[in-house]
């Protein structure tokens, strides 16, 4: 476990992120970005301007007073593009925009990723997308919300992710989108289920473009209300 927990106070930043770098296997929690600039985001972990790995981690319980409570990626002008895999972003909080993930100028492949419970002020629940165009695949995003637009999901700016057998489910916006919200932006998806995704049949053209198999159907989490199912363990059957 990495935590930002110091001495009864809180590091800006529990983890910063290295070009290249590979971070595996940790649980990276208690990260406290209330400072100004770049020490207002990435309170889990920070990416400025570096496009490391990360897998098999839990990312949870991390507050940010901008943007992207859980992790903050800034790859402008990197050819390198960060990856997310296999991870668990839960209860993450963001002042501003994108409560679990902030995504700026980085387009990162993300892949068998859990969101859930991440809590955005503003734009993007779970995700935010500035001037991004991740790979979206294998994903779930349950449970999270926003205090404007994007429960889920938020684009923003020439974004344009494709998102692939991927579940948007039980996320809420306060203003547009509980799933899904496109500004200047417009996702793809394929082979998902979305809440909300039809009406009488008709694909929400609001959502984004339709690449084929997606459905709205109810995916039936087998205790929806608990993050971690009945043993309370993450990364068990039960979740």
């Amino acid at each position: 476990i990495l935590s930002g927990e110091i001495n009864g106070d809180n590091s800006y930043h529990v983890v910063t992120g290295a070009d290249r770098a590979l971070l595996d296997g940790f649980t990276i929690t208690g990260g406290n970005a209330d400072g100004s600039g770049i020490y207002d985001r990435g309170a889990g972990i920070c990416c400025y301007l570096s496009a490391p790995v990360v897998r098999n981690c839990i990312i949870k319980g991390n507050k940010a007073a901008g943007n992207g409570g859980g992790i903050y990626f800034y790859c402008a002008a990197l050819q390198q593009q960060p990856s997310l895999a296999n991870c668990y972003i839960l209860q993450n909080e963001s002042g501003y925009w994108r409560g679990g993930v902030c995504s700026q100028y980085a387009s990162a492949v993300i892949t068998n990723c859990l969101f859930s419970a991440n809590v955005a002020a503003d734009d993007g629940g779970a995700l935010a997308n500035l001037g991004s165009s991740p790979q979206i695949l294998n994903c779930t995003f349950a449970g999270n919300s926003s205090g404007d637009n994007g429960g889920a999901i938020a684009n923003i700016g020439d974004s344009y992710p494709r998102l692939t057998n991927t579940i948007l489910w039980s996320d809420t916006a306060v203003a547009a989108g509980n799933e899904v919200f496109n500004n200047a932006g417009l996702a793809t998806f394929a082979n998902c289920s979305i809440q909300a995704c039809t009406t009488g049949g008709t694909w929400d053209s609001a959502l984004g473009f339709d690449a084929g198999g997606n459905i709205d159907a109810d995916p039936c989490f087998l205790d929806p209300g608990r993050i971690s199912g009945s043993d309370k363990t993450i990364g068990t059957w039960d979740d």
